[in-house]
């Protein structure tokens, strides 16, 4: 009896110790040139080729750093991010949220809509975990004109927690490079109701008349609190 006692314990220290020495070979190989390389062809192999990143750095997996990530569709790339930062925390998935210290990028270019927004094709979107971003930057957000109506250069600021898709909170500030033109978005949804705070000033031909479709109103300043509407044009 105490020999399969000992047997037991064996064989329970092996099925433990295992998956954490596969674990810690995985994460010591995704530390090297080697292993690196290895995790971008598999990304473009999984994807089937329509994400691609180059230059992955940092350090594996908390603190990742990608010089450039290309995402594309059956038309081809649509959506380009350099030098793009992720500080985040996995052991918080076990917890069942993506819990994000930092999200940033340098450039993120934005040349069109992707195939399945753009035609509409597929369902909702659903959440899988709850997503928290501390604090997220991208030094500066190209939009093409097929996105915008005409080309916008942004910085873009913010913070977010998604229990869901239908719960959660987001802050967000951005500001035009290329012209005049500020944007300030706040808002929460419980499942009491949504609340949302918008600020934002721009000069005629900005990006609201843009993404609306509609006439330009010309310069234009809004204010949105919690459902009561300012208007000025």
């Amino acid at each position: 009896m105490r020999r399969l006692s000992k047997i037991a314990l064996a064989f329970t220290g092996l099925i433990v110790g295992l998956p954490l020495l596969c674990l810690a070979l995985l994460v010591a190989g995704a530390n090297t040139g080697i292993g690196r390389r290895w995790i971008e062809d598999a990304v473009s192999r999984f994807t089937d080729g329509k994400v691609a990143i180059d230059h992955l750095s940092g350090r594996f997996p908390d603190r990742l750093r990608i010089a450039r990530i290309v995402v594309g569709d059956a038309r081809g790339a649509w959506l380009t991010i350099d030098r793009a930062q992720l500080d985040w925390s996995p052991l918080r998935l076990i917890d069942g949220e993506v819990q994000v210290e930092n999200l940033a990028a340098a450039h993120v270019a934005v040349a069109r809509l992707p195939e399945s927004a753009a035609s509409g094709s597929g369902g909702p979107p659903r959440l899988p975990l709850g997503v928290s971003v501390d604090a997220f930057a991208i030094e500066r957000l190209d939009l093409a004109a097929p996105v915008a109506t005409a080309p916008a250069a942004l910085r873009i600021t913010g913070r977010l927690r998604l229990v869901s898709l239908a719960q959660g909170s987001v802050t967000l500030d951005g500001e035009r490079l290329d012209s005049a033109g500020s944007y300030k978005l706040s808002g929460a949804a419980t499942p009491d109701g949504l609340t949302v705070q918008i600020a934002l000033t721009e000069p005629a031909h900005g990006l609201v008349s843009g993404f609306a479709g509609l006439p330009d109103p010309g310069p234009l300043t809004v204010a949105v609190r919690c459902g009561a509407i300012e208007h000025k044009m």
